[in-house]
């Protein structure tokens, strides 16, 4: 019993001895910009929430930017805490954007920085902007939709469309460390425009707005060794996203043209993705068998009975169309983001392990035949996985 009580008066007497930080003397990050300047050395942009001191109107946090530039991160951030006169608190990113000449330069060293950071959680969301990264910071500055949350709400859209991948650092490592992985990456365009003085609107501040600027997804970037040496345009990324890569096909539109000129617009998803492998001709051959669902939106009035078969089989041709472009943008070039090798490995043995040096070049020359099944399940609606 007096061991005891010893325990719990000496981890008492510690607890009285760790340093604490309140909340005025804390800046929260939100976001984190990392842009390669032609020097070689980095120029980081922080998106902070600090604690109002009062005198503004709600009472919230007050966002800011705040740019340093230096030669190491850990120096940025602790120059960042000194000229602020607050802590910097990483533990509340949601976001770190990479801007383009570092992306293709070699962001492995920051990334693995805010990796080996215990406050970054792993699964933060990472995206290349191109251009400069910062200024998509400054931007939310002048806009709420170019805050930390309104970046991930367009990432999140594009995502469930699958105009974007998972996009986040612990699937980045993660297809990093794999053999022949291509880990890949959102790409965001920021689109900047002086809107003309009659259109422009108070932001939340009472601020003239930019309503005329747009943050859009420009497609995702393959990374080998950590540079970005090819970007995949939307329609390619949702060719691979159609092979079932993250299970993020909720609501994608898949609209068809019905003759003569007419329209049929729907919202699909994928139910299930079947890939298999084998061999022909000593070459690895890849058998992709998809099932897709939609829901009809919109439909021309003059349609005759069997309308639903029509539309579903220019659907199938259309998703088979995406999807073997993709194949061709990837695969053909000697890209694996899909992982087909660990199929291979499996499926095709003989196949794999003869040529495991040289993966690269057999699946540049590998066949696939890809079948797509479309079915018309919901009309005036959203299509459900429950029906």
């Amino acid at each position: 019993m007096r061991r005891l009580w010893g325990v719990l008066l000496a981890v008492l007497a510690l607890s009285g001895c760790i340093p604490t930080v309140s909340l005025n003397d804390r800046a929260m990050i939100r976001a984190v910009a990392v842009d390669l300047l032609e020097d070689g050395r980095y120029q980081v942009t922080l998106q902070v929430n600090e604690a109002a001191d009062g005198s503004s109107e709600n009472g919230g946090p007050e966002q800011t930017a705040l740019t340093e530039t230096g030669r190491d991160l850990t120096e940025l951030l602790s120059r960042a805490s000194v000229s602020r006169g607050k802590q910097m608190f990483l533990g509340s990113a949601r976001l770190i954007l990479v801007g383009e000449r570092l992306a293709r330069e070699d962001l492995l060293p920051a990334l693995r920085f805010f990796n080996a950071t215990q406050q970054v959680a792993p699964t933060i969301a990472v995206a290349v902007v191109q251009g400069e990264a910062g200024e998509l910071i400054h931007a939310g500055e002048e806009a709420g939709q170019f805050s930390a949350d309104g970046v991930l709400d367009v990432l999140h859209k594009a995502q469930e469309a699958g105009y974007a991948p998972a996009s986040r650092m612990l699937d980045f490592f993660a297809q990093e460390q794999s053999q022949g992985g291509a880990p890949q990456l959102a790409v965001l365009e920021l689109e900047r425009h002086e809107p003309p003085p009659e259109a422009a609107q108070p932001d939340q501040r009472g601020g003239a707005g930019r309503t005329a600027d747009k943050l859009r997804v420009a497609g995702s970037g393959l990374f080998r060794a950590g540079r970005m040496e090819a970007v995949l345009t939307p329609a390619q990324t949702r060719g691979l996203q159609w092979l079932g890569l993250d299970g993020r096909m909720e609501a994608t539109p898949l609209s068809v043209e019905l003759p003569p000129g007419g329209l049929a617009a729907a919202n699909a998803y994928l139910q299930r993705a079947t890939v298999r492998a084998g061999e022909a001709g000593g070459l690895p051959e890849f058998s992709i068998r998809l099932q897709v669902r939609a829901a009809v939106l919109e439909l021309p009035e003059d349609l005759g009975p069997g309308w639903e078969e029509q539309v579903a089989a220019l659907q199938e041709r259309a998703v088979r169309r995406e999807v073997e472009e993709a194949l061709a943008a990837t695969a053909g070039q000697g890209w694996d983001p899909c992982e087909l090798y660990q199929l291979a490995r499996q499926q095709a043995p003989g196949c794999y392990w003869g040529h495991q040096e040289d993966w690269g070049e057999q699946l540049a020359r590998a066949r696939f035949r890809v079948e797509v099944d479309c079915q018309v399940i919901h009309t005036g609606g959203a299509a459900r996985r429950d029906q």
